[in-house]
């Protein structure tokens, strides 16, 4: 008898932990799939999705590169035109809300981006990345640590970095660099990647709130987190800013 209550309360407490966990997945999810209403505020960025036929981009790299260069140009032109504006926390971050103000902060200007390149029929995730300089791998439960988020677009020939808040992308000579194969003789120029740092696929925030329901829990997209290691890179980059050594910059 004790031995059944005992099975009893321990299928019980799965269960509970099970649901628990399941709420926490979705609640702190975040979405790539665009409803509707992205895609008419979408349209209104780029026009209609048939005007950039994607299926034309895979006949060649190149073409390929010139097809998802001109979706980020388009988001890139929008956010010059008020570049540093703040969006504060508790604050939607989406399509509607660029359009009505603009601004290439990395955490409003890649999500952007990255709508976009779905809208396009492509596949992305975002990157988070944060400072490891001080704390090491104890940046992750530190406050106030420096951070900073890029894109990346599946291509051909793999994941492509693209940063809008500082207009780069990371194709040379044929080839193409995502955060975590980027080498030391790479152009960077967000001063976070030239020094140790930690690559968090699909996390957009460690507090939580910057996409509803603004739990004190983190964004992040699940898939991309599960589906890509979290890396710790020890190097540090060095580059000078009027000697391209490796990388290019196509804006």
């Amino acid at each position: 008898m004790k031995s059944l209550i005992i099975l009893k309360f321990s299928i019980y407490a799965v269960c509970f932990l099970a649901l628990n966990f399941t709420v926490i997945f979705h609640l702190t999810n975040v979405n790539t799939k665009l409803s509707l209403e992205d895609e008419q505020f979408l349209s209104i960025l780029h026009g209609d999705k048939n005007n950039l036929d994607k299926q034309q981009t895979v006949k060649s790299f190149e073409s390929e590169v010139a097809a998802i260069k001109k979706i980020y140009e388009t988001v890139v032109d929008h956010g010059r035109i008020s570049p540093f504006r703040a969006y504060g926390k508790n604050h939607k971050r989406n399509i509607e809300q660029f359009l009505s103000g603009p601004t290439l902060v990395c955490h409003v200007s890649t999500r952007v981006l990255e709508q976009s390149l779905v809208y396009f029929g492509y596949e992305v995730r975002h990157v988070f990345i944060l400072s490891a300089t001080e704390h090491g791998v104890l940046s992750l439960f530190k406050a106030n640590v420096p951070s900073h988020a890029i894109s990346e677009v599946k291509t051909s020939k793999g994941w492509l970095m693209l940063d809008p808040n500082f207009n780069m992308i990371y194709s040379y000579k044929g080839e193409v660099f995502s955060a975590s194969t980027i080498t030391e003789n790479t152009l960077i120029k967000h001063e976070i990647f030239h020094n140790p740092h930690i690559v968090i696929p699909g996390l957009y925030s460690r507090h939580g709130l910057f996409f509803w329901p603004f739990l004190r829990l983190p964004d992040i997209n699940w898939r991309n987190f599960l589906s890509f290691d979290l890396s710790f890179s020890n190097y540090r980059l060095s580059y000078e800013d009027d000697e391209l050594k490796f990388g290019i910059r196509l804006i």
